[in-house]
């Protein structure tokens, strides 16, 4: 169970870090809104933000609270939110 909480740990970070160049790079978007390589870069991270989003949800449940799926309940309550990961161990 360690292992998954490890595995878990760093897909959330690699999230977070993709996250992050996003922003950085949609705040250079504000000011330069027709800049190609900008808008390029940003896709690609945004793909990536996607993936990685994805393959989190699949294998721990989801992110945010949108992002659960009603047809089966209130499931979000039901397992240790993501930054409870203590609660994973």
């Amino acid at each position: 169970m360690v292992v998954e909480n490890n595995e878990a740990k760093m897909l959330l970070k690699k999230i977070q870090t993709v996250c992050f160049a996003m922003q950085d790079i949609k705040l250079f978007l504000d000011t330069h809104p027709q800049d190609k390589m900008a808008l390029e870069t940003f896709g690609k991270y945004q793909r990536i933000w996607k993936a990685l989003v994805n393959e989190y949800e699949e294998k721990y449940g989801p992110l945010t609270a949108e992002d659960t799926d009603v047809t089966r309940g209130w499931t979000w309550i039901n397992d240790p939110w993501p930054w409870e990961m203590e609660a994973n161990v």
